[in-house]
């Protein structure tokens, strides 16, 4: 089976995708990435940090997320 989003486990063994993949595979432009994962993660007041997503270190200028299966 062909996985569409690559799907790793955290260090709790929840399987989890990357925001800033699920963002590209949706097709939504680049340039709205940040306003996306704010209004969709991190001011959501319907998930909770470190259950549902968990902030990744910044690498270059995007931050991106962890994002649990039935969060993502």
């Amino acid at each position: 089976m062909t996985e569409l989003i690559k799907i790793t486990k955290n260090d709790s063994g929840k399987n989890v995708v990357s925001a800033i993949e699920l963002y590209k595979y949706l097709g939504l432009a680049s340039q709205h990435y940040a306003k996306w994962y704010n209004k969709n993660i991190t001011r959501n007041e319907f998930v909770i940090e470190n259950e549902d997503y968990i902030k990744l270190p910044l690498d270059g200028r995007s931050q991106d997320f962890a994002l649990t299966i039935d969060f993502a």
